[in-house]
């Protein structure tokens, strides 16, 4: 596939309005990204989870276009993982991409309570409850951290 890929490349830089080069590179691309989550898919239920966030890794560089389970599942593993920057990278692609979801606000909240900030945490769960008064569990995970914070009267 990687061949023929090259090969359609290099036409489409000779000529770029070769409609028949652009319509199979927009069809590899596809195939690729498929592959990549397909894969990222396998190795994070067989709980490896640095080999599925490299293929992830791959299928939101081609496309950032992926539906949010993709960008959860991948931010989910960093964190699990420890590794808070690229999880934060994630969840942030996530929020700009989809601000209607409430879960990439969840994510983006989720990695400050592993790291213990609660501040940060509360800021992250008002800026959520801000953009989506309508959903019932971000004033609930805010309340876990006013509780968490000894802020009683606030909860």
């Amino acid at each position: 596939m990687a061949a023929a890929f090259k090969i359609w490349q290099k036409i489409i830089t000779i000529n770029p309005s070769h409609l028949v080069a652009v319509k199979k590179i927009n069809w590899l691309e596809i195939d690729v990204v498929r592959n990549c989550v397909e894969s990222g898919d396998k190795l994070s239920k067989e709980g490896k989870l640095e080999e599925a966030f490299e293929y992830y890794k791959q299928a939101l560089t081609l496309n950032p276009q992926q539906p949010m389970p993709i960008y959860r599942t991948c931010g989910n593993n960093l964190i699990t993982l420890s590794k808070f920057e690229e999880a934060e990278r994630i969840f942030k692609q996530l929020k700009e991409i989809y601000p209607e979801l409430a879960e990439s606000y969840e994510g983006y909240a989720r990695i400050v309570h592993s790291l213990g900030n609660w501040e940060l945490a509360k800021e992250r769960w008002e800026n959520a409850i801000n953009k989506l008064p309508h959903y019932f569990n971000l004033y609930v995970q805010e309340g876990n951290v006013l509780i968490t914070l000894f802020r009683y009267r606030e909860v």
